[in-house]
């Protein structure tokens, strides 16, 4: 709650930007100063503008999903009075019995912050969101225009790219990106690796390792907030492994002991798009 000097109702954290900022840069310091809290921009969606008349300004709302001890905050006196978690329906309840400050407009917030987490439950490609582990810190592909975690997603740039909101509305029995991006990897002729039976989505994170050069020097080759076609694949007759990465413009291959070290590079070419 928000120390107001002019209302005796508090208010959810909030606050005006200053000369040169932007509506995230505000939000990004007033968070810090009032609360101590450090945000990532990476971490934050702007879920909604409001040009206000009354106060004629632009009313911007960023959700930012972060773990937080509500005991490491650190409030600044002069504006914060206390903090607390709600649920968007206790919000509601407090805007409701007069606990917020009047000039928010906190019901609608809330409601497209709940129409906004209802949304991930169908993703572009048809993924269930709810099962995925990464579903607390994804903005859901269907709202982002195939962004989730910023960065892009090969099979939404696909679908949307074909005009279809997703994969469910294409025609084909099977995925014809996946069929050519399999094809494109065997054409390599790579012969001891394992057949390529289907690809899968995976967050660059999750398989972006670490190469070494014989300089000393490593490097990644891939952009840890996007999303690939991949898997990984036995090398015959051998304790390694293969991993393969694809997006709309480059086939990498890769080949890494069990636990992803010792990696080496060994195809990193454009594809034939």
């Amino acid at each position: 709650m928000r120390t107001n000097h002019t209302h005796s109702a508090g208010s959810v954290q909030g606050g005006a930007v200053l000369s040169g900022e932007d509506s995230l840069d505000g939000a990004l310091r007033e968070v810090n100063e009032e609360l101590g809290i450090i945000l990532n921009p990476k971490d934050g969606r702007r879920i909604s503008r409001i040009c206000r008349e009354q106060t004629r300004d632009l009313y911007d709302v960023w959700v930012f999903y972060i773990d937080v001890d509500i005991s490491d905050i650190t409030l600044q006196e002069t504006e914060v009075e206390d903090v607390k978690w709600v649920t968007c329906e206790e919000l509601i309840k407090m805007e409701r019995k007069g606990e917020l400050h009047p000039l928010l407009d906190v019901s609608s917030v809330t409601k497209k912050i709940i129409l906004w987490r209802n949304s991930m439950r169908t993703s572009i490609c048809g993924i269930d969101c709810m099962k995925c582990e990464l579903k607390e810190t994804c903005f859901g592909c269907a709202v982002t225009d195939g962004h989730p975690f910023h960065g892009g997603c090969v099979l939404a740039a696909c679908c949307l790219s074909n005009g279809y909101e997703h994969c469910g509305k294409c025609h084909n029995e099977k995925c014809r990106l996946k069929e050519q991006v399999i094809a494109e990897f065997c054409k390599l002729g790579i012969e001891d690796m394992e057949e390529i039976t289907g690809l899968n989505a995976c967050k660059g994170s999750y398989i972006n390792l670490t190469y070494t050069f014989s300089s000393g020097q490593t490097v990644k080759l891939l952009d840890d907030d996007k999303i690939y076609l991949g898997n990984q694949l036995s090398k015959k007759d051998s304790s390694r492994y293969y991993g393969i990465a694809a997006d709309e413009r480059t086939l990498i291959v890769s080949e890494y002991d069990a636990d992803g070290s010792n990696a080496e590079i060994i195809v990193y070419k454009k594809r034939n798009v």
